[in-house]
């Protein structure tokens, strides 16, 4: 993880075209089609839990959380191109911003909600590390008492 670390460091800061390219390519992607509904989910969340609030303070705390979410969406979108810029060539960039702007793109990202939370629900009783232990032993005879 340091060393990860270390080289995203040592990578050159992209060119103002090549951040400006990964950063459309964040804004036409999956995080971005997904984080004002997560903003939201976390705003109602918050009005319902706050149930001493006023309906003048609900409205507050609304604008307050749609603000902070736009600025957070925004802050992570920027990296996300910044990342996309360091790790793609422009020529890639452009080819990804094209098929971005399909409609075929537009359907998979619709559809990519769904298939995470079906992906989520199907790992409901999965759990790697028991699993590889329980294997181990089974193969080994070690490990077991874990």
């Amino acid at each position: 993880m340091i060393l990860l670390a270390l080289l995203l460091q040592a990578a050159p800061a992209p060119t103002a075209e090549a951040a400006r390219l990964g950063t459309d390519i964040a804004r036409s992607g999956t995080f971005s089609q997904i984080a004002p509904t997560l903003v939201q989910q976390q705003t109602d969340e918050l009005v319902r839990d706050a149930k001493e609030l006023t309906l003048a303070d609900q409205a507050a705390l609304r604008e307050i959380a749609a603000a902070t979410g736009r600025t957070m969406i925004e802050r992570v979108t920027e990296r996300m191109g910044v990342a996309y810029a360091s790790a793609l060539s422009e020529a890639d960039m452009r080819t990804t911003l094209a098929f971005n702007r399909t409609d075929a793109a537009r359907r998979y990202r619709a559809a990519e909600p769904n298939a995470m939370a079906a992906a989520a629900q199907s790992m409901g009783g999965m759990d790697f590390k028991r699993d590889v232990l329980k294997a181990f032993c089974a193969k080994t005879g070690k490990g077991c008492g874990k």
